[in-house]
């Protein structure tokens, strides 16, 4: 591995971690997008997908990267899944009702230090095997 490789690596890990842990969507890689840009591309896309094919299964193939930004972005998984990037080849689900969307975040979540696993109201709750949709409580 050469070490400008090593380098850029490094930066594009440490961008992508101010992206999803820290919420620092103003940072780049080298002179590539920034969080906001990928982010606003990512959601765009699979919104339109998800318009195109309401109900039905679709394939969506994509880099761990702006995948992972653009989930965070719809799915407010946060700090949650990071340190379990997502697999190479491994297909996951990914849910649009019209209204909100449900996502599964495979080999699951890291506990969440914001407490109690939230990842904010309406979001999803990480849980051991997956995120899924938090459970509705009766007032």
């Amino acid at each position: 591995m050469s070490y400008l490789f090593q380098i850029l690596s490094r930066s594009a890990s440490a961008v992508l971690r101010s992206w999803i842990v820290d919420g620092n969507l103003e940072e780049a890689v080298s002179d590539g997008e920034d969080g906001h840009a990928v982010t606003a591309r990512i959601v765009g896309t699979l919104t339109s997908i998800a318009a195109q094919h309401p109900g039905e299964a679709v394939a969506v193939v994509g880099h761990v990267a702006s995948l992972t930004t653009g989930l965070n972005a719809l799915c407010g998984f946060g700090q949650q899944v990071w340190g379990v990037p997502l697999p190479h080849a491994v297909p996951f689900a990914v849910e649009y009702d019209g209204r909100s969307w449900q996502c599964t975040w495979p080999g699951g979540c890291q506990e969440s230090k914001l407490g109690g696993g939230a990842c904010g109201p309406g979001r999803v709750q990480c849980r051991r095997g997956g995120c899924a949709a938090p459970t509705s409580t009766a007032s």
